[in-house]
């Protein structure tokens, strides 16, 4: 059994739960971003739409590009690696490696299972940056947009919310491999390539 935290991680609350999580961890590796600014040069507006009969509400309409982190990476000059699709013992583990290595991870989390939200309806892609675990406990830590403090979600649940094949998005087991380096693109170079 063991515990991680890394205690370092600049959490604050934000509007919106990949933005959220991106500029966290990009002040984590010393680079200051406002929220807003982590949203534009990710070309976050966007429009989905979808409609299933299984869903409850049937519809879900969405304001943000699916793909915000990619672009955000790409405009600003960092490596971004998305993981998905592998099964829940496999995706535990490479997280936790991620953690013991001092590396917060994003992961997607259906936020009808995060305990501290209790929420009542499910959605499968919310954005979260995990930053710690205690197995002798059963918890993780967790930094989340709509909490100014790092919360606590049971690592049972936390299995359940990265696996939810809830519509209209499957959270699919997806976390992120983020490398940034010392120096970014300079916002007259990124900037433009948001177009």
């Amino acid at each position: 059994m063991g515990k991680v935290f890394i205690e370092k991680f600049p959490h604050r609350p934000g509007g919106h739960c990949g933005s959220t999580a991106m500029r966290d961890i990009l002040k984590f590796y010393g680079h200051d971003y406002t929220e807003d600014m982590v949203f534009g040069i990710g070309v976050g507006i966007g429009f989905t739409y979808f409609k299933h009969p299984e869903m409850v509400p049937p519809v879900y309409i969405g304001g943000r590009i699916y793909n915000l982190e990619q672009l955000l990476s790409r405009n600003l000059g960092f490596e971004l690696e998305l993981v998905e699709g592998i099964d829940n013992k496999q995706a535990w583990a490479d997280v936790k490696n991620l953690l013991d290595k001092g590396i917060p991870t994003m992961v997607h989390a259906d936020v009808y299972y995060l305990d501290y939200l209790r929420a009542k309806r499910h959605f499968s892609t919310h954005r979260i940056v995990l930053v710690g675990y205690d197995e002798d406990r059963g918890v993780s830590f967790v930094a989340d947009n709509d909490r100014d403090t790092i919360q606590e979600c049971s690592l049972e649940n936390l299995e359940k919310a990265r696996s939810s094949a809830w519509l209209p998005q499957p959270a699919n087991n997806a976390y992120y491999i983020i490398r940034v380096p010392q120096e970014l693109e300079p916002l007259e170079r990124a900037i433009p390539r948001c177009a």
